[in-house]
């Protein structure tokens, strides 16, 4: 909660709050809208939603048991109808990087016993045979040690495979008892279908046990012979695509198969996490996103793996979804409003935070900043960070900006508030500037008036700082001037939009970067662009060592690096909240959104969701937040389709 300084200060604060709302604010949150918030209607797992549960490399018998506890422990509570394992659930041996000995599964003792089992049924056999040939005077031939190794060999290699084969089967059968009504899914990755065409030409007997349990067990294979197979799950394609190899960096095997695919997907294979995002022009915009789904097996050495799956939300008989990947650090995570750990006594408190950027007053997107402000108030947040670029300033650019005086339905409705009195020019039309003043600030009174006990930071951006750099540029002079007794500028952005009435505290390095810490993560506003979805992460996770969010750049995207400690590093491309067709743009790849932070107490631990805005709305919790579909009757039937709904 922010520190109040006095009474007085405190009835000042409450008099501009009063004064923003009775005013007519830019979005009152005092009541929300019936369209700025749907509760959605619950049913058994606790939602109208169908929910999806994607796991993806495993590699049976490299699988993490610790992380499947965790993922099973976390599924009991969301309750989900389908399980998809989606490839590379099992490691064969003939094709792994990891170890290539046939017979792991065994030690050397169990190996030796095998052996002599093997061969002494051999020598039974032979004796059998001895016998039969005195008894008929035929003559055969006894086998030579060579051939009788080749059948020791032979026989090894099958009943280690038959063990490699039930432990699989175990781990499996773990989530069927655990939702023995829940549609599974096996979509076959590389590794299975290695292992089907080694089964296939040498131990036709194990494949025929393979499909034996998938029947017994109710799980559908999908499989059609090649290493590339996928599921269509409504609108999002599911599936293990043998692309880009795991040695590629977080994000590019996910833009490599939006340019094949040009669909929406989750992929897996490449044993890493990563988020990318892509506009499609047109008429009506297009947003698509790909995938790269983490692992559930033990990391090799060097390798930019992490654990985790991924959880999918999609309306009942309808093409909308969303996608919340949950990547697992130090065997735990966060989800909802839990921590989810196998030790009990790790478990620790947490305070929530959000994260939102890029309005650009006055070309903002309403409908997605009041589907965020109605989570706020409903959510209640302890810290609030809105990471620049809160005003556009067109007037004080560099950049050509149009003449026109752009009027809203707001300023039409009540066109005496664009109107001034002075006694040196009579009447005249408010400044723009002074209307992007008070929109700032009637903005930051909404927020103090929906989260009274946030603590609020503004971190200031390249185009906040656009009013310093103006003033420096062109009246070098002013800059620095306070009031006698004053510390704050009188030109100060802060100090001209009066935030410090309520509470707000401003991030602001004095240039076109600022940036602040929130546990171990880095909340800044870089001036750093890269040309698609996910890239502007990963430049600046790699040059700052450092996990952290990024607006700026208008687009969502995620980037994960395993460091050879072990420590994980996440980079989020958090979107924005202005509209998507800039004047001076055309066909921006684009996308709204905003981050949820959870951080534990006394601790730089924290866990990010970043959630796509799309058409105004976003699923969260159980819930939708922001305004209903335009084709639907009931308020239930429509939710945030995070890559392919049409704004």
């Amino acid at each position: 909660m922010a520190t109040q300084k006095g009474n007085e200060k405190k009835s000042t604060q409450d008099e501009s709050q009063k004064k923003a709302l009775e005013k007519g604010s830019l979005i009152s949150m005092t009541e929300t809208p019936a369209q700025a918030k749907e509760v959605v209607a619950q049913s058994e797992n606790g939602s109208s939603l169908d929910v999806a549960v994607v796991l993806s490399n495993m590699r049976i018998l490299h699988h993490d048991e610790k992380a499947i506890e965790l993922c099973l422990m976390h599924i009991k509570d969301i309750k989900p109808d389908t399980i998809i394992f989606n490839g590379d659930i099992i490691d064969f041996h003939r094709r792994s990087e990891i170890d290539r000995n046939p017979l792991r599964i065994f030690n050397d003792r169990e190996i030796l016993a095998m052996r002599r089992a093997i061969i002494a049924k051999i020598k039974k056999q032979e004796a059998a045979r001895e016998r039969a040939d005195k008894k008929h005077k035929t003559n055969t031939r006894k086998m030579t040690p060579h051939q009788i190794e080749r059948i020791v060999s032979s026989k090894s290699l099958e009943m280690a495979l038959r063990q490699e084969l039930k432990v699989c089967f175990g781990v499996m059968k773990q989530f069927r008892r655990a939702h023995p009504k829940d549609e599974f899914i096996w979509v076959y990755g590389c590794q299975e279908h290695y292992l089907t065409a080694y089964l296939k030409k040498y131990f036709p007997v194990l494949l025929d046990e393979l499909d034996e349990f998938c029947k017994e067990t109710n799980i559908q294979k999908i499989y059609n012979g090649t290493r590339n197979n996928i599921y269509q799950y409504g609108k999002l394609v599911i599936g293990h695509w043998y692309r880009g190899g795991i040695e590629s960096q977080s994000g590019s095997v996910a833009h490599l198969l939006l340019d094949q695919e040009g669909v929406s997907l989750v992929q897996g294979h490449t044993n890493r996490g990563g988020w990318v995002c892509r506009t499609i022009p047109g008429t009506k915009p297009r947003f698509i996103s790909a995938f790269e789904n983490f692992s559930m097996c033990k990391r090799p050495v060097g390798k930019n793996w992490q654990l985790g799956y991924s959880i999918v939300y999609r309306e009942k008989d309808k093409k909308r979804f969303q996608v919340f990947q949950i990547p697992i650090a130090k065997y735990g995570f966060f989800w909802g409003d839990k921590e989810y750990r196998l030790d009990p006594t790790k478990v620790g408190s947490w305070e929530k935070a959000i994260s939102f950027s890029d309005i650009h007053f006055r070309f903002e997107d309403k409908p997605t900043l009041e589907a965020i402000l109605a989570f706020t108030k409903e959510y209640q947040p302890d810290a609030i960070y809105v990471n620049g670029d809160v005003p556009d300033f067109p007037d004080i650019s560099r950049f050509s900006n149009s003449p026109l005086d752009y009027l809203t339905d707001e300023d039409i409705t009540n066109l005496k508030s664009l109107v001034l009195d002075s006694k040196q020019h009579g009447k005249y039309l408010k400044p723009r500037l002074q209307r992007d003043f008070e929109i700032i600030h009637d903005f930051f009174g909404n927020l103090r008036a929906i989260c009274p006990k946030a603590r609020i930071f503004w971190v200031f951006g390249n185009h906040d700082h656009r009013l310093q750099a103006y003033i420096e540029e062109n009246a070098g002079q002013l800059s620095g001037v306070r009031r006698p007794g004053d510390k704050d500028e009188i030109l100060s952005l802060a100090e001209i939009t009066k935030v410090s009435d309520f509470n707000v505290e401003v991030i602001y390095s004095g240039r076109n970067e600022s940036s602040t810490s929130y546990g171990d993560l880095l909340i800044g506003h870089f001036y750093k662009v890269s040309t698609k979805s996910s890239f502007t992460a990963r430049a600046l996770v790699q040059q700052k060592l450092s996990s952290l969010l990024q607006p700026h750049v208008h687009r969502m995207g995620a980037y994960y690096k395993t460091l050879l400690d072990g420590t994980i590093l996440v980079g989020v491309e958090m979107g924005c909240v202005c509209r998507l067709d800039p004047h001076y743009m055309q066909n921006p790849n684009w996308q709204h959104g905003f981050v949820v932070i959870h951080k534990k107490k006394n601790s730089g631990r924290f866990y990010l969701q970043p959630i796509q805005i799309m058409d105004g709305a976003f699923l969260f919790g159980g819930k939708r937040f922001g305004r209903p579909s335009s084709n639907s009757a009931s308020p239930d039937k429509s939710v945030v389709d995070s890559s392919d709904t049409k704004s």
